[in-house]
């Protein structure tokens, strides 16, 4: 993990706690960010496999 993402997850797990959530409540919210994340990254792979499928079948046209 680079150091911006560490410092970034540090500075939301310190909000967090000081705002009095609960662990449980923080925990949701983790995970509701990565599912969050991990669908977009699905959404960008099957995307660029897509348009890689399409340029290749484009090119076999010719």
């Amino acid at each position: 993990m680079n150091h911006r993402k560490y410092e970034l997850a540090s500075s939301f797990l310190r909000n967090a706690k000081n705002m009095n959530y609960s662990e449980q409540d923080i925990k949701g919210a983790i995970r509701l960010l990565y599912e969050e994340v991990s669908s977009e990254e699905k959404v960008m792979l099957s995307l660029y496999k897509y348009l890689m499928a399409r340029k290749g079948a484009d090119g076999n046209e010719h």
